[in-house]
């Protein structure tokens, strides 16, 4: 279900991998989803509120958001390096994108949030930031979206991408790994292994 969810579905999971990774991770989530909510009130006033107080909110929104993109980013990049270690089968190997939904430099981030204003004053909503990132998923095998797959293929990615992550985690922290019905949907072969 996870591939076919949506971006906030596979934004919420990336966040949690991080998080297990970095634990800071969790306040700089924090602290950029306060300032999407205090920028999407300023976007909402009905006259259009001074810039200083955009350029105060955007600051905060932009320094959180750079951290959390970078993260991201960073998670995926380390994830990507295991999975490419791994063969085609019997688990369908995923192929990971990260796609920054604007700018992951703070000060980057901060120009295109001012530059947006207008924009996202009428859209009622920010349509630049982290917010908006998604992680693209494709079965390495046979370059096919997740989303596209049968079932039985995207729980193999999942725990394919699941063990991945579990191999980065710190050796001086040991991890417990629960598996709720994991042999769900997979065909024998896969089960087996």
């Amino acid at each position: 279900r996870l591939f076919a969810e949506g971006p906030g579905a596979r934004r919420r999971f990336m966040d949690r991998m991080v998080l297990a990774l970095e634990p800071g991770h969790a306040r700089n989530a924090a602290r950029l989803e306060n300032a999407l909510r205090e920028r999407g009130r300023l976007l909402s006033e009905e006259q259009m509120p001074d810039a200083r107080w955009f350029a105060a909110v955007e600051a905060q929104l932009a320094e959180a958001g750079a951290l959390v993109a970078q993260a991201r980013a960073r998670l995926v990049e380390r994830l990507s390096a295991a999975l490419a270690a791994l063969p085609d089968a019997p688990f369908a190997r995923p192929a990971l994108a990260y796609q920054p939904g604007g700018p992951i430099e703070a000060e980057a981030l901060a120009a295109a949030l001012a530059e947006g204003r207008r924009r996202d004053r009428a859209a009622q909503r920010s349509l630049t930031g982290p917010h908006r990132d998604e992680l693209s998923v494709t079965m390495a095998g046979k370059d096919q979206p997740a989303g596209d797959c049968s079932t039985g293929e995207q729980k193999a990615m999942l725990i394919a991408l699941t063990l991945a992550h579990s191999g980065l985690l710190d050796a001086a922290r040991p991890a417990v790994l629960l598996l709720d019905e994991v042999a769900a949907h997979l065909d024998p072969l896969r089960r087996e292994a």
